[in-house]
């Protein structure tokens, strides 16, 4: 027997268990699909609304007499898909900042690794051809401004710049790996 009705006040719900299974019955599906097509995860919408007829149980004493108990059912599960939503956008933010501050934490990581390995090529290469490639690269000298600066041919100039050159970029590839 379905003691539920349109017009089921609160005041029915505040009796008997039964009446609320029926209601619970009654309304479970609408109030279901309702949250559903809102939320889009049924196993959530299954949790909102359960959470709202359990919300209404607990506090049926305090419904008014004069309420409506559709309207109600449906605008609790309105609002608490609503705050769900913020709250899975919110999570959802946090993570994507997370990751974002992990992925500049790797680079900067690898940005100091980097470093720690061209210092280390830098330190192997020989006092003379760190003064030619910090000539070259740090005060934009010529090769020929190099040679006449060191008192050393434009070849020489050339041929240690090649090198360490080579030296750097040799020791970046094997960093690497």
């Amino acid at each position: 027997m379905n003691y539920c009705t349109e017009d089921t006040s609160p005041r029915t719900v505040s009796g008997e268990a039964f009446v609320f299974s029926n209601l619970y019955q009654h309304y479970y599906t609408s109030v279901l699909k309702f949250c559903s097509d809102l939320i889009k995860d049924r196993a959530e919408a299954e949790n909102i609304v359960h959470d709202v007829f359990v919300k209404m149980w607990t506090r049926r004493s305090s419904l008014k007499a004069e309420m409506n108990l559709k309207s109600y059912l449906f605008t609790s599960v309105k609002n608490l898909t609503l705050d769900r939503l913020k709250e899975i956008k919110k999570s959802a933010l946090v993570q994507k900042q997370f990751l974002l501050e992990e992925l500049f934490e790797t680079q900067e990581e690898e940005e100091n690794q980097q470093l720690q390995h061209l210092s280390e090529a830098l330190g192997n290469l020989s006092d003379k051809r760190r003064q030619i490639l910090f000539l070259n690269i740090q005060e934009k000298k010529s090769y020929q401004e190099i040679a006449n600066d060191l008192g050393i041919s434009k070849n020489t100039v050339k041929n240690h710049l090649i090198v360490s050159k080579k030296i750097i970029r040799d020791r970046m590839l094997w960093s690497k790996y």
